[in-house]
């Protein structure tokens, strides 16, 4: 069975418009610990992505998952707003595609999310490096439990099995 994408990302994601001001979208990013909010509009279509990562790059001080901004800090950025920092235009998939394609494209182009989509180009999911990681361990869990259950048994334990047989039949 083919793993898809629909079955590992995250439905319903929190998402900014481009004119939200970067400062509401840190504070979304840290009220949530999440690094990457799809950016929309009106009608739920995707323009873009904005990164924790944009947010280190364009703000004047020190951004942080953990640390909300000072007063200071955050009156020094009040002019940025999520349509200037954003990524635009990202790679998009959609749910039926598969797994393995998504990680391809997200290893190839070094991006940590992929926005999922509609045929209408309308946002339906969000699939994430972390995402993807859960996949593959559940995944590699999985198979080891399944290779567990196949593998012939170690020699001493058939030879202990036979010797059983053979002194019940001697018996």
């Amino acid at each position: 069975m083919i793993e898809t994408v629909k079955e590992w990302m995250s439905g319903d994601p929190v998402s900014v418009s481009p004119d939200t001001s970067a400062l509401e979208a840190l504070e979304r990013m840290q009220n949530r610990c999440i690094r990457h909010l799809p950016v929309l509009d009106g009608a739920k279509r995707v323009l873009g992505v904005l990164s924790i990562d944009d947010l280190r790059a364009a703000l004047p001080f020190d951004v942080s998952l953990r640390t909300p901004a000072s007063n200071a800090q955050a009156e020094s950025a009040r002019e940025w707003c999520v349509g200037d920092l954003m990524t635009h235009a990202p790679v998009t998939l959609r749910e039926g595609d598969p797994l393995a394609a998504a990680a391809e494209k997200m290893a190839e182009r070094r991006i940590g999310c992929l926005p999922i989509v509609d045929p209408n180009g309308r946002l339906v999911g969000l699939l994430s490096e972390t995402d993807l990681l859960h996949a593959l361990a559940s995944l590699l869990w999985t198979d080891r439990i399944r290779e567990r259950r196949l593998a012939p048994q170690p020699v001493l334990e058939r030879l202990v099995a036979d010797l059983s047989r053979e002194r019940e039949a001697l018996a």
